[in-house]
């Protein structure tokens, strides 16, 4: 393997994604060791709901989740999305880096809690427009769905489709993202008697406002879910 990598530095030369220094092995592909090891998970005290990390530990509910009426029961993150893991997602997301799913989908899997699949039915991943399918040719979360689905042995349902063009979340303030995606999407109607009933973890790529996951969890709730649960890869603080 440490010859493999060597022999792939010398004719593959690859900048990380992080730091920009050429990398001298490809253990964590498009990122340095030394970026990899920075990326850092949610830490205790942290909300439990949304996993957002918390001043202290007075109360168990951050501000936003609070305030708003949530349609899921809780959602936990593998990373923080700062530095090396913004990065990395980027890439994975917007450069067609799709063997980067090897090393975040196994970063999800030591950094999520494995409970959260405990008792579910089957994943369903955030669905993207046929517009933006059809420029990126793939969904990055149905590749972090797949990924955790083999893991444990939970089948992926696309269950839920997007019915409406809105606007990147990343472009927007806050204020607009959470209402951006409202009536965005829908439950596939061939899946309705699917979803009832059932125990369902959304996946995701980044948790911000929430309002995402909040807005696939309604409609499937609204379905007849019994319970929806999330996981994402990053989240932001």
């Amino acid at each position: 393997m440490f010859l493999k990598n060597g022999l792939l530095s010398i004719f593959f030369s690859t900048q990380c994604a992080g730091c920009k220094r050429y990398i001298k092995d490809f253990k964590y592909l498009y990122l340095c060791e030394e970026c990899f090891e920075k990326i850092s998970a949610p830490q205790a005290p942290f909300c439990q709901r949304c996993h957002k990390p918390l001043n202290n530990a007075v109360t168990q509910e951050c501000h936003e989740c609070g305030e708003r009426k949530n349609h899921f029961s809780y959602s936990r993150s593998a990373g923080i999305y700062s530095d090396s893991l913004r990065e990395a997602l980027h890439m994975f997301k917007f450069e067609a880096k799709k063997g980067f799913i090897r090393v975040l989908g196994e970063y999800m899997i030591k950094n999520i809690d494995p409970v959260v699949f405990t008792g579910v039915d089957f994943i369903i991943p955030v669905p993207v427009s046929r517009a933006t399918l059809g420029e990126r040719e793939y969904n990055q979360t149905e590749l972090l769905a797949d990924y955790l689905g083999k893991k444990y042995k939970l089948s992926v349902k696309k269950s839920v489709v997007k019915i409406k063009e809105t606007a990147r979340q990343s472009t927007l303030e806050r204020q607009q993202r959470l209402t951006n995606l409202r009536g965005a999407f829908k439950v596939d109607s061939k899946a309705l008697t699917l979803v009832a009933g059932k125990v369902v973890v959304v996946v995701d790529d980044i948790y911000t406002t929430g309002s995402t996951i909040n807005e696939m969890a309604k409609i499937l709730k609204k379905a007849g879910a019994l319970e929806v649960r999330a996981v994402t890869l990053a989240r932001a603080v």
